[in-house]
């Protein structure tokens, strides 16, 4: 199979071949894994940070809650402070009456009730000083006993104070937490996504730029005129046929090279001269044609003028012999031409030559047969005719037949 029918076979083959697809197919099935990766990668990112920011906003709403309620409490303790001091030292019964009431208004707020820290010291204080407006004394020792009961307010809302601040502190560490948790998956995912280009660009690379780099070294060893694998790899069709279109390059190369290896074979061995020349200088001549010329080596003859081995007196013949061959293609029939060798002697020989095309360029191949001892074997026959008939006048004898005797 020829190299052209070889390609078409293969061309064909790729077509049906359910396993070689189309380079776009193929980029396209890359794009959309990577796609899908990286938008599976968003969501996830989205999402999580969607999750981070409702615990942020949550945290911090409950903080600002917590440490507004804390400060709330330690407010309503020290109020709670102020008006027992009014119900005990207020100038009227109706003010301390009124400061009674906010106390026991304070003392019974829902926060007061749900911390037993701050109700018992609310209901100790409420007592008192409920005990003091009944009995109306105020000596040393109840004045004694509310400030007790009055430090034991002020450490307990500075206390409640500091807890507020304390609790905002945690909260603060808490989210710094989330924060840095929300980083680290950020790294994360960056990474992957830095492997996942890295894998794209390690399937592009195997995919598409390794067959193109075999391909590029296939047709560089082939233009350097060296024998090259077979480089028929990828699974990608435009590809696929490229390397297919290089591998018949290569198989022509191969049977080209062969083709020349017998045809120098054959020129080597033939016993006729072969010359090839082109622009009026000797291109090539095989071994029978460098003896012919009395030559020892072939580059003695090589780039030689073609008339310099030609006898002057058949200068014009060759001249246009290669000029209607050149000109018009034409093949010129065995004729006989007069030869110098590059000791200076001449030559009769047989000539036959044909015009090719040698490196772009209009040439000749010509084969030669030296004729001379032929020639001369030739004349001898006639020069001794001559000697038999030195006389041209004179007749020559015949024997008489003889006429049979009658029976």
């Amino acid at each position: 199979m020829n190299p052209a029918a070889h390609l078409d076979h293969h061309v064909k083959s790729i077509r049906h071949n359910p396993k070689i697809r189309s380079a776009n197919a193929k980029f396209l099935q890359l794009a959309a894994g990577l796609t899908l990766l990286v938008s599976l990668l968003a969501i996830w990112l989205v999402r999580d940070h969607t999750v981070l920011l409702d615990d942020l906003h949550q945290l911090q709403t409950e903080t600002l809650s917590n440490a507004i309620a804390r400060q709330r409490m330690a407010r309503n303790l020290d109020e709670l402070r102020l008006h027992g001091e009014r119900v005990l030292f207020a100038s009227t019964q109706d003010e301390r009456r009124q400061a009674l009431l906010v106390v026991q208004v304070v003392v019974n707020r829902p926060a007061f009730v749900s911390d037993p820290r701050i109700s018992a010291v609310a209901s100790d204080t409420e007592r008192f000083l409920n005990a003091s407006n009944a009995n109306q004394h105020f000596d040393g020792g109840v004045r004694t006993e509310w400030l007790n009961l009055a430090q034991r307010l002020s450490l307990l809302a500075g206390e409640i104070s500091h807890e507020g601040l304390n609790l905002g502190t945690a909260d603060l560490k808490q989210m710094q937490a989330l924060v840095s948790l929300n980083q680290q998956k950020l790294l994360s995912a960056l990474g992957l996504l830095v492997l996942s280009m890295l894998a794209a660009l390690f399937l592009i690379r195997r995919t598409f730029i390794d067959p193109l780099q075999r391909i590029q070294c296939a047709i560089d060893r082939i233009d350097l005129d060296t024998e090259s694998e077979a480089t028929v790899y990828s699974n990608i069709r435009e590809i696929h046929t490229i390397e297919k279109s290089v591998d018949a390059q290569r198989l022509a190369q191969s049977s080209l090279r062969e083709s020349e290896a017998r045809f120098r074979s054959v020129v080597e061995l033939m016993p006729d001269a072969i010359v090839v020349h082109s622009g009026g200088k000797l291109l090539h001549i095989n071994p029978a044609g460098v003896a012919m010329f009395g030559s020892k080596t072939e580059q003695d003859l090589i780039g030689r003028p073609i008339l310099e081995l030609i006898h002057p007196d058949s200068h014009q013949n060759v001249l246009a012999r290669v000029k209607r061959g050149v000109e018009h293609g034409e093949v010129a029939g065995r004729v006989e031409e007069r030869y110098v060798r590059i000791d200076g002697t001449s030559f009769d020989a047989e000539v036959q030559g044909k015009p090719i095309v040698l490196a772009g360029q209009a040439a000749v191949l010509a084969t030669l047969r030296d004729i001379t001892e032929r020639k001369a074997a030739q004349e001898k026959p006639a020069a001794f005719s001559s000697s038999l008939w030195p006389c041209p006048g004179k007749a020559s004898w015949s024997p008489t037949p003889r006429r049979p005797s009658s029976m």
